[in-house]
């Protein structure tokens, strides 16, 4: 059985909690403060910022989505433990992606919204090193 690397709680699968945030959802960009227009990425609620950030929705049963289109949108190797899924901080980080809860909107179902940007430009790989 897997255990987060953060809190080493045992994890036998994907978990993932309500989000405990009063804060409603209202599309300002955290990091330029722009509001961010409707954007079309993967299967989430989705905006885009002009200065390169986006915020993406979904029910909080539908987490994941929201990991997997973003995983997808910014090019990304998706966590070698699925169960970080539920930490995304600790693996979006040393990738050079900014991960911020937005908050909530909505009711049945509450939608919940995860703003991301890439702060740091993908370091550069070389075959076969």
């Amino acid at each position: 059985m897997d255990t987060c690397p953060s809190c080493e709680r045992p994890l036998p699968m994907l978990t993932w909690t309500t989000p405990q945030t009063t804060q409603v959802f209202d599309g300002v960009c955290p990091w330029c403060g722009a509001t961010a227009e409707q954007a079309r990425i993967g299967v989430s609620y989705a905006l885009r910022c002009a200065c390169g950030a986006f915020a993406l929705g979904a029910p909080a049963r539908d987490h994941d989505e929201v990991i997997d289109d973003a995983i997808d949108e910014l090019a990304l190797a998706p966590p070698q433990i699925a169960n970080l899924f539920h930490d995304p901080r600790r693996w979006l980080e040393p990738l050079g992606v900014d991960y911020r809860e937005g908050g909530k909107v909505g009711e049945r179902p509450t939608i919940y919204y995860y703003w991301f940007k890439r702060v740091r430009p993908r370091a550069s790989v070389t075959v076969g090193e």
